[in-house]
């Protein structure tokens, strides 16, 4: 049976949201990501734009070899979103067949699907709002103020 609550974050995310306390380890065994992630060359164009994007605006070795899987598919993703929202903007949400029925544009679902995508890979990824609200940069100073008011 799953336990309840949102899943453990990863020690590295949980270091730069500022989740530790005071004589609380960090899982010193959890596998570190290890080089930086190559661009694969089977992306699109726009997907690899998105990609040098996504890494510029993150903190730096953050993400390694491993994560190029998912970084790939959240990049492929984002850029597939964009392109059926261009197609959805040219020709419109509902379409007309040659018998006068109107039906739903494939790309307005095609859109649907891919942003529910976009929104579970940056969850893994730590791509959300809620997640980056929090993050610190490592080494950043101590807000003094931060515990005034808990």
């Amino acid at each position: 049976m799953a336990k309840p609550g949102p899943k453990k974050l990863p020690s590295e995310l949980r270091l730069l949201h500022g989740q530790t306390r005071a004589g609380q380890t960090v899982n010193a065994r959890q596998p570190q990501t290890t080089g930086k992630p190559v661009c694969p060359t089977e992306l699109s164009d726009a997907a690899k734009l998105i990609w040098k994007r996504l890494l510029a605006s993150m903190p730096p070795q953050l993400y390694g070899r491993a994560d190029v899987g998912t970084l790939a598919a959240y990049c492929t993703a984002e850029a597939e979103f964009l392109q059926a929202a261009l197609t959805v903007q040219a020709e419109g949400r509902v379409l007309i067949d040659r018998y006068d029925r109107r039906y739903a544009n494939p790309a307005f679902r095609q859109m649907n699907d891919t942003a529910r995508l976009i929104v579970s890979l940056g969850n893994v990824l730590g791509l959300s709002p809620t997640a980056r609200d929090g993050l610190r940069a490592p080494g950043a100073e101590e807000d003094t103020w931060e515990g005034l008011l808990r």
